[in-house]
């Protein structure tokens, strides 16, 4: 029987409302976006170990990148709610859709989550912390003005960074190579998405770089920037500890954002844009991150 609103028993009504109430409590802290820092975590914990590292302590690291991951999600949210509820692309999000009631029980729960992991960091690994600290606080330095990008590259590391020191404070020059990378993509990935919702950013009055330097000059510098992703992803081969595997899953990563990117600058279009943001974000770190753990395993 399906039950009317009317005539809906109170208990079936309070256990609905605790279930959607749960359910938009873990969509503020992005699980799409978390779920890729997660693995990105994950690869941090095997190449530190060189493989070596336990199914308990990577579930155990994988849950402390979750809680710290989730809780900056979560904690960015709710700083630029007024701005996302200006831009149609963000304006469904769950804060400035009001899913929500109280902001401030986001905040609340972001600061809880994050807590809880740097908390459990700290315990651990002193050095780890320290970093994750200076990550958490870049993530909320600047929102939607220019030091955003530079802060963003440096927030972005945390993820890789504190997993990798969880498990060795050794810092080599792979470690160093690695998170280059990973401050070099950030730009890549973000100005696209930048460039594809201009009319967006402009209309919530976010007039920042990229968007006020003009198309043309920011696709070349992006393209420019994948050049140097590519020459980092070399350096981690011959430096490194990864071989052939590693290496052909770069390549397969990196030759399509490329020449994506070179087509962009040919005929710039806000589609080739967004197709660039998708491209670089799940498909490029995600090859480029499984290829290493591969490599690692199978080599």
């Amino acid at each position: 029987m399906i039950f009317s609103d009317s005539h809906c028993p109170p208990s079936l009504g309070l256990c609905w409302v605790l279930v959607m109430s749960f359910i938009n409590y873990i969509r503020v802290t992005k699980p799409r976006e978390t779920s890729l820092l997660v693995f990105i975590g994950c690869a941090g914990a095997i190449l530190s170990s060189n493989a070596q590292i336990t199914l308990s302590n990577l579930l155990f690291i994988l849950g402390v990148v979750l809680l710290g991951s989730g809780g900056a999600n979560a904690l960015t949210n709710y700083m630029d709610r007024n701005v996302d509820a200006k831009m149609k692309r963000t304006a469904n999000r769950v804060l400035p859709a009001g899913l929500i009631a109280d902001p401030a029980r986001a905040l609340r729960w972001a600061l809880f989550l994050l807590t809880l992991s740097l908390g459990i960091t700290l315990w651990v690994q002193p050095l780890a912390f320290a970093v994750g600290f200076i990550c958490v606080v870049a993530a909320t330095i600047g929102r939607k003005t220019w030091l955003t990008h530079f802060m963003g590259s440096i927030s972005s590391l945390g993820p890789f960074a504190v997993a990798w020191l969880l498990v060795d404070t050794d810092i080599g020059l792979s470690f160093l190579l690695f998170c280059l990378l990973i401050m070099i993509w950030v730009p890549v990935h973000v100005w696209n998405l930048m460039l594809f919702c201009k009319d967006d950013y402009l209309a919530a009055e976010v007039n920042i770089f990229p968007l006020n330097f003009g198309e043309i000059r920011t696709v070349k510098i992006t393209c420019f920037l994948c050049l140097i992703l590519y020459a980092i992803g070399v350096l981690v081969y011959i430096f490194g500890q990864l071989g052939l595997i590693y290496l052909v899953s770069f390549h397969i990563a990196i030759v399509p954002l490329i020449s994506a990117n070179i087509l962009l600058i040919a005929k710039p279009t806000k589609e080739m844009s967004r197709y660039l943001f998708k491209l670089s974000a799940f498909p490029f770190l995600g090859i480029l991150f499984l290829g290493s753990i591969l490599d690692l395993y199978l080599i």
